[in-house]
């Protein structure tokens, strides 16, 4: 039987995100997008705070379009070691301390599980408890900061969920950690792959960027090199379709219901308004392609697009971003048909502004 596109992304996906590599601590998963894009392109490089750059080649004199991916995850560093061997943890992007307590863990590539006070202690009012990060500790099974030092574990180490990529009932739907952001890796390697089979009509950049769980931080000095005429960002994005959220009137996104195209973001971070000339192009692909889509605004959080399209005296961004259920938890969820239908927008948008001599920009 023929491999389809969700059984290739199914895979990548699955690759990706089993991989550890926190904010700040990417190197694994970059080395391993390197290795992967590397026969794809033209050249590659990794800049000096961690970012991947591939050119893709292209016509010399065509347009540019940068498409992005941020490789990092949430996670923790190593705070401190105690003397019995137990790590104290710092928090590294959104991760949450009530999903924290109980888990496994990798430390630098060794296993570990936050520990948890024995239920038959716990008092009425403890066990209602969400325990703060600066309360919880990683036992690795050793017995004392000699041990552990000797095993190669040192403060600012990454831990990262144990948590692999799975089938739930619906095999087109996964769940496991890091989907958020190795869903947008795998359809930026995938989008770089088809797009450079046939004659490409712009000049391709496609850049894995470090550091965005933590403010957005790699992606604009990663964009700075460029000056592009559209940016894309492939990012992932909260659902609003489960019990617990009010859909029309919180977050109206939904999986299956294909990729959402963002007019606007906020948070911390920071935000953008999406250029209407660019939202309109998106739409107009989706639609002429027969991409089913959903138009939303994220007000709680932000993405690359954000920081590529503040860089430098600005670029035309739009973030293409996939649904996915419970994020920043070790159990987010996707739909496989959504991550197709979103590597189908993305390079059916970087072809078609060619091909359009980007006239759509000045609309």
């Amino acid at each position: 039987m023929a491999e389809t596109s969700n059984d290739r992304l199914r895979d990548d996906i699955a690759s990706l995100a089993a991989l550890h590599g926190p904010s700040g601590r990417e190197q694994a998963i970059i080395a391993a997008l390197t290795e992967r894009v590397r026969p794809l392109t033209q050249s590659v490089r990794v800049d000096r705070m961690g970012n991947l750059h591939a050119d893709c080649g292209g016509p010399p004199d065509a347009p540019l379009v940068l498409l992005d991916a941020h490789a990092d995850e949430i996670g923790c560093l190593v705070r401190s070691i105690e003397p019995e061997g137990f790590l104290r943890l710092y928090k590294v992007g959104g991760i949450l301390d009530s999903l924290l307590v109980g888990r496994k863990v990798s430390v630098n590539g060794l296993r570990g599980v936050i520990g948890v006070k024995a239920g038959h202690l716990q008092s009425p009012e403890e066990q209602r408890t969400v325990l703060p990060v600066k309360d919880l500790y990683v036992d690795l099974g050793l017995s004392s900061d000699y041990e552990v030092r000797q095993a190669g574990i040192a403060v600012g180490d990454p831990v990262t969920y144990v948590s692999e990529i799975e089938e739930l009932a619906n095999p087109n739907r996964l769940c496991g950690k890091a989907i958020d952001n190795r869903a947008g890796c795998a359809v930026l390697l995938n989008a770089v792959q088809e797009l450079v089979e046939d004659s490409l009509p712009v000049r391709l950049i496609a850049q894995f960027t470090v550091q965005e769980e933590t403010g957005l931080h790699g992606a604009g000095p990663a964009a700075f090199n460029y000056a592009p005429h559209l940016a894309i960002a492939i990012d992932t994005v909260p659902c609003g379709d489960t019990p617990d959220v009010k859909f029309h009137s919180e977050l109206p996104i939904a999986l299956g219901r294909g990729p959402v195209l963002q007019a606007a973001s906020g948070s911390s971070y920071g935000g953008m308004i999406t250029p209407e000339a660019v939202l309109a192009f998106a739409v107009r692909t989706a639609e002429e392609i027969g991409i089913p889509h959903q138009e939303a605004i994220l007000e709680g959080g932000s993405t690359n697009a954000t920081a590529i399209h503040y860089s430098r005296s600005g670029v035309p961004a739009i973030a293409i971003t996939i649904p996915r259920r419970y994020s920043h938890s070790p159990i987010e969820v996707v739909d496989l048909n959504d991550v197709t239908a979103t590597l189908k927008l993305v390079v059916a948008m970087t072809r078609k502004a060619g091909e359009e001599g980007f006239a759509f920009l000045s609309a």
